[in-house]
């Protein structure tokens, strides 16, 4: 989907930029190579109980470095 204005990001205003290597070839082979050898480590640590998840969707800096920290410790 394109942003509202041609050129900036429609949540924080910046000036959006587009890599070379932004292509759906390159997505394909790096989702790829993530499905591989990426993904499967989740289900790895999920077993062993050393997998935190978390949504940091709309979260501010210090909201989101005190969640992480409350994990962290957490027994």
């Amino acid at each position: 989907m394109p942003p509202r204005v041609a050129g900036i990001c429609d949540i924080c205003g910046s000036k959006l930029i587009q890599r070379k290597d932004d292509t759906e070839e390159v997505f394909r082979v790096r989702l790829d190579a993530y499905n591989k050898q990426t993904a499967p480590l989740l289900e790895y640590y999920e077993e062993k109980g050393l997998l935190y998840r978390y949504d940091n969707y709309g979260a501010q800096t210090e909201e989101r470095t005190e969640d992480f920290l409350n994990m962290l410790t957490e027994e």
